[in-house]
C-alpha cells in the first residue's frame, strides 16, 4: 500500500475512533493530526496513532503497545496477537473505566 492510500485509510479510521470515544463517560479525548490521546480521571493516558513508515496504527495502553495492520477485509489486526483494533480499544478503555464500553 502506498503512503497516500495508507494516510487516507488511517486518518479515516482515527476519525471514526475519535468520534466513537467522544461518547464514553469518564475520559477526555484529544485528537491532533494522526494522534488520539485518551486521558482518564486518574491521569493515566492511552495513545492511538498512525505510523506511516510501518503502515500501521499503534495503540499504547496498559503499559503495552500493539501494532495493527490493515487486512484484506479492511480490519486493523494486531501483528503479534491477531486481535482487532476496535475490540482492543473497547477492552482497555472498559478495563480502565470499570465498565463495558461499546464503540460500534
Amino acid at each position: 500500500m502506498d503512503e497516500a492510500k495508507f494516510d487516507k485509510l488511517a486518518a479515516d479510521e482515527l476519525k471514526r475512533i475519535d468520534s466513537a470515544l467522544g461518547s464514553v463517560d469518564g475520559i477526555e479525548v484529544d485528537s491532533t493530526g494522526d494522534v488520539i490521546t485518551i486521558e482518564f480521571e486518574d491521569g493515566a493516558r492511552y495513545v492511538i496513532n498512525s505510523h506511516r513508515a510501518a503502515r500501521q496504527i499503534w495503540l499504547a495502553a496498559e503499559l503495552a503497545a500493539a501494532h495493527y495492520s490493515r487486512d484484506e477485509a479492511g480490519q486493523w489486526i494486531d501483528t503479534r496477537g491477531g486481535g482487532e483494533l476496535w475490540s482492543r480499544i473497547e477492552e482497555v478503555v472498559g478495563n480502565k473505566v470499570g465498565r463495558a464500553v461499546k464503540l460500534r
